[in-house]
């Protein structure tokens, strides 16, 4: 089988971790034998889009492929859905869920990604089918395109994101003895409330004053399971996530996560309540979920759930739909 994937998001030179989610996938499905091509709308940014779409279908024209499979937001779903073979699109959070409005500083974000979430669902009908990472983005489309829609998040390689003595991560990341909270907020961006997250880290700081707060910022791949490993606790704030990588690579080093309702965090944890709790949104209920952690000495635990959430599974579910869509278009 070989596919074309068609990405907004991916790995360069200077953005590194840009889509390595997709890359990721990329890779686990060539190593069960998938053949993938790997189109970056980037590539051709500079180009208008009737070129970009004469592009892709030169590349097309050039390469043969049983299938499309489109990742991000509309204008790959676009280039996709203009193609004549069959296309699966999988959307990932705002494409779908739209912006989140709290206030006239992010008015801009809010009307933009509110149209573009609009759109998205308008045009998935053409598709043979959607992938999201949640349920909760699967219930924003009206039936019968539900129908189509599966929830399967992007794996995690954990072969990379395994526990590491915390001593030594520590050691390794520079970090002075202490109690801390692991907290992703890659980007600086409003909708991760990190505001939050300190205000809870000030009520902790009550019982626990050796409590600080780590923020996972510009660090390259590699160090993501050492900076995990070196915290007690992996925290999570947002106002909007979809299926947020950070959570399942926390559970794959043996990380216990803190978490406010938000994206599919939940029932994460409600299917391995040990991997971590669900919290009220306010700083004292989080500092509560926190110091029971901090308090805690019980060892690294290693859920079932590393297994269901690797690269691997993944994968081989996504192989499964591939052959299924096939088989449905020309009865393969």
């Amino acid at each position: 089988m070989k596919i074309l994937l068609v990405t907004g998001m991916y790995p360069t030179e200077d953005m590194p971790l840009n889509g390595i989610a997709v890359k990721r996938q990329a890779d686990s499905l060539r190593k069960i034998g998938v053949e993938v091509d790997v189109f970056h709308l980037q590539d051709v940014r500079s180009l208008s889009y009737p070129k970009r779409m004469y592009a892709l279908r030169r590349h097309m024209w050039e390469n043969t492929y049983d299938l499309v499979h489109a990742h991000y937001g509309l204008q790959a779903s676009m280039m996709a859905r203009n193609q004549t073979l069959p296309v699966i699109a999988t959307y990932h959070g705002t494409d779908v869920n739209g912006w989140n409005y709290t206030g006239a500083k992010n008015l801009h974000k809010y009307i933009a990604f509110t149209a573009i979430a609009s759109m998205v669902r308008s045009i998935a009908g053409s598709f043979e089918r959607i992938i999201v990472m949640t349920e909760q983005m699967r219930e924003k489309f009206e039936p019968p395109i539900r129908d189509k829609v599966e929830v399967l998040p992007m794996g995690v390689d954990i072969h990379r994101f395994q526990p590491i003595e915390k001593e030594k991560a520590r050691e390794e990341m520079g970090l002075r003895p202490g109690r801390y909270i692991a907290f992703a907020n890659n980007n600086n961006e409003e909708i991760k409330r990190q505001d939050l997250a300190e205000a809870a880290l000030q009520v902790v700081r009550k019982s626990i004053p050796d409590a600080d707060l780590f923020v996972l910022r510009g660090l390259h791949y590699d160090k993501v399971p050492v900076a995990l490993s070196a915290c007690d606790c992996l925290l999570v704030t947002s106002d909007k996530e979809g299926s947020p990588n950070i959570v399942r690579e926390a559970i794959a080093c043996g990380v216990p996560v803190v978490s406010v309702r938000v994206g599919d965090v939940p029932e994460l944890i409600l299917r391995d309540p040990s991997v971590g709790s669900i919290v009220e949104r306010s700083p004292e209920s989080i500092a509560e979920g926190i110091t029971q952690i901090l308090e805690n000495k019980s060892p690294v635990h290693l859920s079932t759930l590393r297994q269901e959430i690797s690269l691997e599974a993944i994968a081989n579910k996504l192989l499964a739909i591939y052959n299924e869509v096939l088989q449905k278009v020309d009865g393969r």
